[in-house]
């Protein structure tokens, strides 16, 4: 921010929007997911070294219980949703334009119409707008059930038998007909998209305002970051644009 010289007011105002808003939010996301994570992960390793665990000549199966999965998962989504809502009142320090929702089909519209449609802004914010959507509509089937975004169905382990070979199936969810998906491999990938947006949308921001100077913005490789303080986007100056003395 500081290299696009926004000025310590809208500085301090999007820190705060990140720091005190959005980042809170991922962290409970990240503590959720974790902790499901560990959980599934106990249960399998478990099954895998003493096997399933049977009464009535193997006709009842005791079955593995993730705590709390439901609770957790709508809390995951409640935080997920107020992430992506926080974060876009950037538009209000940036732009000022004031949106104080998760609709960000409604947000490339009006980037549309503002910068035009072959803006850095409207093509990120539309590139994003499958998974951002998928997100939202998961958190709105649980606050309203049934409405517009329809059902959202959560299972703990779950047995499947298959001809003469039956295996326990870890938690899974799905959204109305969609097909279900392994709980534990789907929160790490949401929540590190709602990170890289969060960032990325900054940046991009930052990008469609340009500055006097031929900045460039460039990510840094994971395998180069520092784990103790893992950076990923940086700011340096093209020297591609730079017209040194003497020169066309």
């Amino acid at each position: 921010m500081q290299a696009y010289g926004l000025g310590s007011e809208k500085e301090m105002a999007i820190f705060a929007t990140y720091a005190m808003e959005v980042q809170p939010r991922l962290i409970r996301c990240m503590e959720i997911s974790n902790s499901i994570s560990d959980e599934v992960n106990k249960h399998i390793e478990e099954i895998r070294n003493n096997g399933l665990r049977t009464q009535s000549q193997g006709r009842v199966v005791h079955l593995p219980h993730v705590t709390q999965l439901t609770e957790n998962i709508e809390a995951f989504l409640y935080n997920s949703k107020s992430a992506l809502r926080d974060v876009a009142k950037i538009f209000a320090t940036l732009f000022d334009k004031q949106f104080d929702h998760s609709k960000y089909n409604e947000i490339a519209d009006w980037a549309k119409i503002k910068f035009g449609e072959d803006s850095i802004l409207h093509k990120f914010i539309s590139a994003n707008q499958g998974w951002i959507k998928d997100v939202v509509s998961r958190r709105n089937a649980v606050e309203h059930p049934g409405g517009y975004s329809g059902h959202l169905h959560i299972y703990n382990f779950e047995l499947e038998e298959n001809g003469l070979s039956r295996g326990v199936v870890p938690p899974r969810w799905h959204r109305n007909q969609d097909e279900k998906t392994l709980l534990h491999a789907d929160l790490p990938v949401i929540l590190e998209n709602i990170l890289k947006f969060s960032e990325d949308l900054l940046a991009v921001s930052l990008i469609q305002i340009g500055s006097k100077l031929p900045l460039v913005i460039y990510e840094i490789p994971e395998e180069e970051r520092n784990p103790e303080m893992p950076i990923r986007l940086k700011v340096t100056v093209n020297t591609s644009k730079l017209k040194f003395n003497n020169s066309p």
